[in-house]
Parts: structure tokens; sequence; C-alpha cells
């Protein structure tokens, strides 16, 4: 008989809510007792990204878990809900690709081409999964985010490939690691194999737990001190 202990483990609250929240809490106590202190621009904007992003980290699984299940929102309104938050999470990481880590000459207008672009994966996967949500085609819906995922990681790929910043490059490559194990993940979902869940724990631990956090440690290793 199939086990679908991972499967369950993966769904409670205590693995998609409460074990997403320790390091982001943790991290925003460390960045709210350190006081305020001169600092350069591109530490300041560091800084602002750092305690707004870790901020939208705790916001996200409580909007898409206790929060979703009180709205009891389906269909369409379900996915427009949970992507809003997907769509952040990508932003996160595109406004610091366009800010070149807070040395472009105005880091804050990067902010516009970060979020056009944060459209396109969202865009592109909804095109093709539409033929699902029309009812041509049967999948499970673990297809919409293994095309998600495939699209976002092309698009970290070629984007790592354009910036010679030794430190975004080390930050897209992490992105990759998520992307890349979140779609291994969902291949063997797909196959029916619960380890597959277990494994879609990592993931969302390197991107809920700890990408703030590492955004912060490696641009501190570079150089870039967000004092």
């Amino acid at each position: 008989m199939q086990s679908d202990f991972w499967g369950a483990f993966y769904h409670s609250d205590v693995q998609s809510l409460w074990l997403l929240l320790v390091v982001p809490s943790l991290f925003l106590l460390f960045l709210l007792t350190r006081g305020r202190v001169a600092a350069p621009p591109r530490a300041r904007f560091l800084t602002t990204w750092a305690l707004l992003f870790t901020l939208e980290t705790l916001l996200d699984p409580i909007a898409t878990g206790p929060l979703l299940r009180a709205l009891k929102l389906d269909g369409v309104a379900l996915y427009a809900w949970i992507f809003v938050f997907v769509w952040l999470g990508d932003f996160r990481v595109l406004w610091l690709h366009f800010a070149d880590l807070g040395d472009a000459p105005d880091p804050r207008a990067a902010a516009r081409p970060a979020a056009a672009l944060a459209c396109l994966v969202p865009l592109a996967t909804g095109a093709l999964y539409a033929p699902v949500w029309m009812g041509f085609v049967e999948a499970p819906s673990q297809v919409l985010w293994l095309i998600y995922e495939t699209l976002f990681f092309a698009l970290a790929l070629w984007l790592r490939g354009r910036t010679a910043n030794p430190a975004l490059r080390v930050i897209w490559l992490y992105v990759l690691a998520y992307y890349g194990l979140w779609a291994a993940a969902d291949v063997l979902i797909l196959s029916g194999l619960d380890a597959g869940w277990a494994l879609r724990v990592l993931p969302n631990q390197l991107y809920y737990a700890f990408f703030v956090p590492f955004v912060w440690w490696r641009t501190r290793v570079s150089g870039a001190r967000p004092a």
C-alpha cells in the first residue's frame, strides 16, 4: 500500500506554516534590534529590501494558509490569490538584479522593470495551462507548478548569464537551486512517489526561511555591508 506520510506532513500546518516562520521571525528580530546608523545608499537599499521581504516572507504562509482557508476561495480566485505571493517572491530577486544589489544609479527605479518582468512567467504559465482550466484537457494541479518552475528556472539561468556581479551570480545560483528542487519534487509527485513531498520541504525552506538571510550574508561577504 502506497504511503502518504510525506504528503500529509507537507500539507500540515507544521510544515506549511510554523516551520516556515521560525527563521524569518528571528531574522526580523535581528534587523529590528540593530539600531539605525549612518550608511551609504547601497547599504540603505539592502537594509530596506531585507526588511520588506522578511515581512513579506512572514505574511506569505499565513495568507496562503490559514487566511486562505478562512476566505474559502476556489477556482480562478484561489490561483489568483496564490500567484500574488508567487509574483512577490520572484519580484524580490528581480529587483535585486535590476538594482545591481543597490549599485544601480537609481535602485528604486529598478523596481519598475523588475515588476514588469515578474509578470512574464505567471502569464506564460497561465497561457500554457489554460486548456486545463477551460476543460479541454485533464491534468493534476501539480502540472501547473511544474510549468511555472521550469519557466522561471530558464529565466533565472538566462539572467544569471547576463550579470557580471559575482554576488548576484551566487544569488541566482541559489534561486536556481530551489526552483530546480521544486521541479524535481513535482516530477516525483506526478510519478506517484510520496518521496516527492519530502523533497519539496527543502526548497520551501530555501525559498521562505533562508533566502533573505542568505542575500544579507552574501552581500556582506561581497563588500556590500548594510550597516
